[in-house]
């Protein structure tokens, strides 16, 4: 099995085991990896909305999240959404209100 499988194995396994625990607690999961950067493989993030289980599962060495909602009524779960988020990081801001990250460094400079 892959890293990449062994991981999402892994992911699956802990949302399972939360959904199958209750759901109900707010705890944070993580697997950690033997990774040279210090980051943990998998951060398993559980919340609950009444109806539905949401549980965002962060993966630190890809740089990407998974959403898993779990619904209470049908019992089934499904994926919501992936995305990788390294590209996001690039930026310095978007769709923040004011002040701007430039006005606040603007205003830091000037002290």
């Amino acid at each position: 099995m892959t890293n990449v499988g062994r991981g999402t194995a892994l992911a699956a396994a802990l949302a399972i085991g939360w959904l199958a625990g209750g759901g109900l607690r707010s705890e944070r999961l993580q697997a950690q990896s033997a990774s040279s950067e210090g980051v943990p493989a998998l951060t398993v993030v559980p919340v609950s909305n009444g109806q539905e289980h949401v549980v965002y599962v962060l993966d630190g060495k890809r740089q990407a999240v998974s959403v898993y909602a779990f619904d209470v009524r049908k019992e089934k779960m499904r994926l919501a959404a992936v995305r990788r988020y390294a590209a996001d990081h690039q930026l310095s801001e978007y769709n923040n209100e004011q002040p701007s990250v430039a006005d606040i460094e603007r205003l830091t400079r000037q002290r």
